[in-house]
């Protein structure tokens, strides 16, 4: 909704309405992507925060997203069904659709009445007021909305660490849910009264018996075990074949299970070529054999193809470093702060029989020193090699925290280079000074 409007009509809208004939108000409507209310009223007719009748088409921008195909091809032909409203859907490429509906924002064009973004957005498009609070446009969220999920469309954050300049504001939403990427915190309570799998049935087929908080333990996972028991149960596959269990992911929109994890393999060197061969070998085979056991077992894969293998065996850990400093599995789990810290990470711990999730707002902070290998020179370390014990280990090694570590690496030797300086001794200000200026949260 646009925030320069002269006029406000406050009043509560539920999601009915919001379809109905509230477009106006701007549902931002998403997690990953999100839909929120624009800066700028479109002159195509709906004004910002005002009508409460949602005459006059409507503008919404977006980017290119097969996930976004119902939400295209579907609801907004029922919203102009029931309304008589159009809605007019323009969507372009993720990089241009960030940049263009930023533009609109800031500069008030008001080409749209409605964006689509993607969640990491939210706090940007709030803060600077490319997006309207929805709570003081007088929205009512229907209680049917998952809180896990709305949480993630309130500026600043209603729990964890905010920026200084946001630190005594209070949370306001700007955008709800629509399509949300973490599958793995959600299900259908009209189906289903409690979580069908949560991450307390993962325990109890060997390698899968893990230590939670214990708040993981009544949230839904996104786990398949059941199909493969019974097929070793009923001979279909090998009766030593017990550790066939994991994860599912995304479902497209032509109904293709994008994602499984089901084949753990034990015994393989990572470093050996001879083990990776036999690894690789021994995976695929007994990813048949999954297919076989989803086929007869699992409702809704009956005539299931298998499409493709991950391309290689994927191997968590081999050979880390012996660091200045080895980060421990206290430092993670008990929110590690260092004074040269070179980035942070949430408390998401993921292997070696430990599983937390990042659900809290608790980060550690990644130390430069653990980058740098003990009794080397001119050599810096980034991503899962990083020093640190095995718990720890299971943390950094995620893809998010290897950005974090490879920056730091990245900045280190930059500075390294102008300096003319070995990386055991630099001045860890010169790289968090740089790594500020681009943007990294250190603390």
């Amino acid at each position: 909704m646009s925030d320069h409007s002269s006029e406000r009509t406050t009043r509560s809208y539920t999601r009915k309405e919001v379809l109905r004939g509230a477009a106006g108000t701007g549902a931002a409507l998403g997690l990953a992507p999100i839909l929120a209310a624009c800066g700028g009223s479109s002159s195509g007719g709906s004004s910002a925060g005002g009508s409460s009748g949602g005459a006059g088409p409507i503008t919404i921008g977006s980017f290119s997203d097969p996930a976004m195909v119902p939400f295209r091809d579907v609801f907004l032909k029922k919203y102009k069904q029931e309304t008589g409203n159009v809605a007019h859907y323009n969507e372009t490429n993720y990089d241009a659709w960030y940049q263009n509906s930023k533009n609109d924002g800031l500069q008030k064009t008001g080409a749209y009445d409605i964006y689509v973004m993607d969640d990491n957005w939210v706090p940007e498009f709030a803060a600077s007021g490319i997006v309207q609070s929805l709570d003081k446009l007088g929205l009512k969220v229907n209680p049917d909305i998952l809180q896990k999920g709305l949480e993630q469309g309130y500026w600043p954050p209603k729990s964890g660490p905010r920026l200084k300049a946001f630190a005594s504001d209070t949370p306001q939403l700007y955008s709800l849910v629509i399509i949300d990427d973490v599958e793995m915190l959600y299900y259908n309570s009209d189906y289903f009264k409690s979580a069908p799998q949560t991450y307390r049935d993962w325990a109890g087929n060997q390698e899968w018996d893990i230590e939670t908080t214990g708040k993981e333990d009544e949230m839904f996972s996104p786990f398949l075990r059941k199909p493969f028991k019974r097929a070793v149960a009923e001979g279909l596959i090998p009766q030593n074949l017990i550790t066939l269990a994991g994860t599912w992911g995304t479902i497209s929109d032509t109904g293709d299970l994008t994602y499984l994890n089901l084949i753990h393999l034990t015994g393989v060197d990572g470093t050996s070529a001879d083990d990776l061969t036999r690894g690789e070998i021994e995976g695929r085979k007994q990813a048949m054999y999954a297919i076989d056991a989803l086929r007869a077992f699992m409702p809704g894969c009956e005539d299931a193809v298998l499409r493709n293998f991950g391309m290689t065996i994927g191997i968590r850990d081999t050979r880390k470093i012996e660091a200045l400093y080895d980060m421990t599995g206290e430092d993670v789990r008990e929110q590690g702060r260092f004074e040269d810290s070179i980035g942070i990470f949430p408390e998401f711990i993921d292997g070696y029989g430990v599983l937390i999730l990042p659900t809290t707002g608790r980060y550690f902070q990644v130390p430069y020193r653990s980058l740098v290998p003990k009794g080397i020179g001119n050599l810096i370390v980034a991503g899962r090699s990083i020093g640190g014990d095995k718990i720890s280990h299971a943390s950094v090694r995620n893809m998010m925290c290897c950005t974090v570590s490879g920056q730091g690496a990245g900045v280190a030797a930059a500075v390294s280079v102008r300096d003319d300086t070995p990386f055991h001794a630099l001045d860890v200000r010169k790289i968090q000074t740089e790594l500020k200026r681009q943007g990294v949260r250190l603390d």
